[in-house]
């Protein structure tokens, strides 16, 4: 399921059959306003004044990967970051010296054709998600 900015954090919970609670509608609301994938320190400090207690952020991080509305990925020292699911295809290449990430665009489609046509166990895929690590340009100099 892909959050749409115009659609109510309400609704967006009621098509996902999700029943309205204040910690998915905060949490819905943190995701539609993130410019970039959050970790949970990330979360937890934007969260401090909702009195959301962590068992349930963890559940409900858990339950939004479960219906889509968002994804996980490793960033920077493995550490887990969470983004909503996007309508476009992109991918995410991370600093190793100073944890920028950048998403780069490209096609889920092209990715996934190229590992199954050189796969010699996998005819389907269910997603993809590619972190690559590397060091940006500043870091460089």
């Amino acid at each position: 399921m892909y959050i749409e900015k115009n659609m109510s954090v309400e609704l967006m919970l009621k098509n996902a059959e999700l029943k309205i609670t204040h910690a998915r509608c905060v949490l819905m609301r943190l995701f539609l306003g993130a410019h970039k994938p959050l970790s949970l320190k990330d979360i937890t400090s934007a969260l401090e004044k909702e009195a959301i207690d962590l068992s349930t952020l963890y559940r409900t991080l858990e339950t939004f990967e479960k219906k889509k509305i968002i994804r996980s990925l490793r960033g920077p020292r493995k550490v887990i970051l969470y983004e909503r699911m996007s309508m476009h295809a992109h991918h995410h290449i991370v600093c190793t010296s100073c944890d920028k990430i950048e998403e780069v665009e490209c096609s889920h489609t092209d990715i996934s054709r190229h590992f199954l046509e050189h796969s010699k166990k996998f005819k389907t895929l269910h997603s993809d998600s590619i972190e690559l690590f590397g060091i940006c340009t500043t870091c460089q100099k």
